[in-house]
């Protein structure tokens, strides 16, 4: 129930991840003030990260990702009560922080309740996060294109339910004895210490954590602003621009489970020179044209 539910929160934290920010074009925003909010939100994301795996494994995933899930409602509540750019801007810094929390260790703590199937279960999750990332953007576009009554504030205190409720029940004793080795349980520093230094010292693991930022940042760079782009590029208006980053995610949502289809019969070097030929492809195809359907084609095969 607790794994549900925290799923559940996922798709929240998806939901809001990129829309977010965007949310200022329907208050009048401008992009100076929108690019803000995407630097503060991802400004505390990697500490976090690294952050929640050093405090897990002293305190356990449950601690932690419960932490992390009530500062995501405190996010959205407060961003939600004060629709101030100030007070937004410091709510985004703490979304980065609950995020990097909830996404490291919602993975990791899936893992240990299935510890036979690890690699399907890390699928799962990526899955469930991309499939979020589609979604939620797609029901903010539905929600305001069929002029439902739905407001920004209603839907950040929706979202502050949905990440408290889990929250919630991390802080009880609901499961506890039933959970696999880790979920709970915080291992021995200096093993954990030993572990990371070895980690480190591999050989071309500097290489590896260089192309994994770059590909990061076009990644983040080019999802977060695909809202934007769909509304002034493209003619879609405010209430559709969202749509532009669902095709991005169900693309790459869709790439997920091909690969992870293909990762046992197909080399790891081969799917990466596909990946990298689709995403220029895509690319060029998205932003020389202004035709909304070759430009949306062309984003779902830069997902993909």
């Amino acid at each position: 129930m607790i794994t549900a539910l925290c799923l559940a929160a996922i798709l929240a934290i998806a939901l809001c991840a990129q829309v977010f920010p965007s949310f200022l074009t329907r208050i009048g925003g401008s992009a100076g003030e929108q690019g803000l909010l995407l630097f503060s939100m991802f400004l505390l994301y990697p500490a976090s990260s690294l952050a929640a795996g050093i405090a897990a494994d002293r305190v356990g995933k449950r601690a932690v990702l419960g932490a992390g899930l009530s500062c995501l409602a405190a996010t959205f509540a407060l961003s939600a009560a004060v629709p101030d750019i100030r007070v937004r801007t410091l709510a985004v810094l703490l979304f980065g922080l609950g995020e990097g929390a909830v996404e490291s260790q919602a993975t990791a703590m899936l893992s240990d309740l299935s510890p036979a199937r690890e690699r399907s279960m890390l699928n799962w999750s990526q899955l469930m996060f991309s499939a979020g990332a589609a979604g939620g953007p797609f029901l903010l576009a539905l929600l305001f294109s069929l002029h439902t009554g739905a407001t920004l504030a209603a839907v950040l205190w929706a979202c502050s339910a949905l990440c408290a409720a889990p929250a919630l029940g991390f802080a009880l004793p609901i499961g506890r004895g039933r959970t696999a080795p880790g979920a709970n349980s915080a291992q021995p520093a200096p093993e954990v210490r030993g572990r990371l230094t070895a980690t480190l010292r591999q050989p071309g693991l500097a290489v590896l954590a260089v192309a994994v930022f770059l590909y990061v940042a076009a990644e983040m760079g080019t999802a977060s602003w695909l809202a934007k782009y769909g509304e002034l590029e493209l003619g879609l208006g405010a209430a559709l621009a969202p749509i532009c980053i669902s095709v991005f995610w169900a693309g790459l949502s869709a790439s997920r489970i091909l690969a992870a289809s293909l990762s046992a019969r197909v080399p790891d070097a081969p799917l990466l020179y596909g990946s990298l030929v689709l995403t220029l492809a895509g690319q060029v195809l998205a932003f020389s044209v202004r035709q909304p359907a070759a430009a949306l084609a062309g984003i779902a095969l830069g997902g993909i």
